[in-house]
């Protein structure tokens, strides 16, 4: 788990797995129910809507992947992305302004016309992503990233709705 980690202006290639992965633990590991949030059918108008399902319990906060060029990852193995984050931060991190192209190997990425098959692509999730958010992440904040060249889909958010926000990204 870390604390105020910055991961900025790096070339970060040429990987068999993701390129960089922040994060330790599995599923709600690093994160609980909150006891202040009710699951109301027909919420009262009194009832905050801003109050979480989940609160993070880790020491894990304010990480910053920030100006990275993210390229040729995942070449070998699946379930991963060129960025890839797994249990709770105790306070938003952020992802943001990377370059992340060539996500999973080429030949099984590309059609006929060397042209890729991307979030559209036929075979959808193939094992590969852009940017993963893997069970338990929360409070993330994706912004002004650019993806492309890549398998399956540009963006994985696994497990159920956790408060991650995403802004101003292109694919």
């Amino acid at each position: 788990y870390s604390a105020d980690s910055i991961i900025s202006n790096n070339e970060i290639a040429d990987l068999p797995y993701s390129g960089i992965s922040v994060g330790w633990g599995w599923g709600n590991e690093g994160v609980m129910l909150n006891p202040s949030f009710s699951e109301q059918i027909a919420p009262d108008p009194s009832y905050d809507t801003n109050i979480p399902k989940y609160i993070p319990i880790t020491y894990t906060a304010n990480n910053q992947i920030n100006s990275n060029w993210v390229h040729h990852t995942m070449q070998t193995l699946k379930d991963g992305a060129a960025i890839y984050t797994i249990s709770g931060q105790l306070r938003p991190s952020s992802i943001s302004a990377n370059l992340i192209e060539n996500v999973g190997p080429n030949e099984t990425c590309k059609y006929s016309d060397g042209s890729y098959e991307g979030a559209m692509g036929i075979n959808a999730y193939l094992g590969y992503a852009g940017i993963y958010h893997d069970n338990g992440s929360i409070y993330w904040n994706d912004s002004q990233n650019i993806i492309r060249n890549f398998c399956g889909y540009w963006m994985v958010l696994q497990g159920q709705p956790l408060p991650t926000q995403m802004q101003s990204s292109y694919v």
